[in-house]
């Protein structure tokens, strides 16, 4: 499916009656469903920071989304988010990258260099929530290549130890605050490359024995 820039995430289409009608029928129509009602039980299960249990409703069929959709969904934010952060390099010096941390209490600017952009973020509600719906867009899809990859070492006979210890690693996207940086090239996310490179060490331990 191709996805084009617009001016908000999807995401904020299940709060919006007026757009949420037009685009998500749209989008339903591309996909053939209607996928308003999963996108929001979707939502709903990552504000909770309910990872585990939205994946397996997801694959259970309870959750009308499929994981490829999702994958979608992030590529979407990630366009947009691209977009911002080459508008705020007008504002502030982006040549070093900045990481931001996603805290319970909001998003947490760690370098004193730029003071200017926490206030940024605070009176911007429109970006910070686009963040931090990514963030966890970005957690919710590591998670479920792990678990998709865990199913694949189950059936090469990896040891049952060793299984779970990938599981444990790589549950940790999910489990430990993820962080954000901003910078010339664009914007990333702690959580992203965090299972392939798991998948890869694994992958390669394995192969040694």
């Amino acid at each position: 499916m191709q996805i084009n820039p617009s001016q908000t995430s999807l995401f904020d289409y299940i709060y919006d009656s007026d757009k949420s009608a037009s685009t998500l029928e749209t989008i339903g129509k591309n996909q053939s469903k209607n996928i308003s009602s999963g996108l929001s039980a979707f939502e709903t299960g990552l504000q909770r920071n309910e990872f585990d249990d939205t994946l397996k409703r997801i694959e259970k069929g309870q959750i009308d989304l499929d994981v490829n959709t999702v994958e979608h969904y992030l590529q979407f934010n990630l366009q947009r988010l691209e977009q911002q952060v080459s508008s705020l390099q007008s504002r502030f010096d982006l040549q070093q990258p900045i990481r931001i941390t996603i805290a319970e209490d909001g998003l947490q600017v760690d370098t004193q260099s730029q003071p200017e952009l926490q206030g940024y973020l605070a009176k911007d509600q429109r970006l910070t929530s686009l963040l931090e719906q990514t963030s966890k867009l970005s957690q919710f899809m590591e998670w479920a290549a792990a678990k998709q990859q865990a199913a694949s070492f189950q059936s090469e006979d990896m040891p049952e130890d060793t299984l779970i210890n990938f599981l444990q690693d790589a549950r940790k996207v999910v489990t430990e605050p993820n962080s954000i940086f901003l910078s010339s090239k664009g914007v990333t996310f702690g959580s992203q490359g965090h299972s392939q490179k798991l998948i890869e060490q694994y992958s390669e331990n394995s192969s040694r024995k």
